[in-house]
């Protein structure tokens, strides 16, 4: 499946834009609270196995002949991808609503946009 989607993704785009995730990071154990959340989260996480898809796409790109671009993961979610404001506190809303100029839409859409427009910036 990953090879599939990533010889897509490499073959169909000219340049790809991805978060430079630290996996080891963002998959360490909890302390004490949330334990087993935490543990529920990180198998999640591990099984869409990002580094892989990174690695494939880093690849792949260089075979196909496609920009693989790596941006600062920070604040992705946070930022209106219409107008640059910042939303401190998300909560746990699927849907991302900008109080500045009113838009909404899912906030993994909004972080998309975002990855890409830095990704853009990058080339």
């Amino acid at each position: 499946m990953t090879h599939q989607a990533t010889h897509e993704m490499a073959v169909k785009y000219r340049a790809i834009a991805m978060e430079d995730l630290q996996v080891k990071n963002m998959t360490r154990r909890a302390k004490k609270k949330n334990v087993r959340a935490k543990s529920g989260l990180n198998k999640s996480f591990l099984n869409a196995n990002p580094g892989e898809v990174r690695r494939q796409l880093e690849y792949k790109g260089e075979l196909y002949g496609s920009d693989i671009i790596t941006v600062d993961p920070r604040n992705t979610s946070k930022i209106c991808s219409q107008c640059g404001n910042k939303k401190l506190d998300l909560g746990s809303s699927k849907v991302y609503s900008c109080s500045c100029c009113g838009a909404v839409m899912d906030r993994d859409h909004n972080a998309a946009v975002n990855i890409r427009e830095r990704g853009l910036g990058n080339l």
